[in-house]
């Protein structure tokens, strides 16, 4: 349960209804080690999106 105590989709309703406390948060928050070294940055294009977008365009 202690895992899921920090679910993120369940932080704020957990405050609102007293469960846990923004400084338990806060303090967990602090407490996370930096993962910025695991970072990998993709680029992704969404053909439909992009199809849209230019049929937009050249209608201009």
């Amino acid at each position: 349960m202690e895992d899921q105590k920090f679910d993120k989709r369940l932080i704020e309703r957990r405050i609102r209804n007293g469960i846990l406390t923004r400084e338990d948060f806060d303090k967990h928050m602090a407490a996370l080690p930096d993962a910025e070294s695991n970072v990998d940055v993709v680029e992704a294009t969404v053909e439909a999106v992009k199809a849209e977008r230019e049929s937009a365009a050249n209608e201009n």
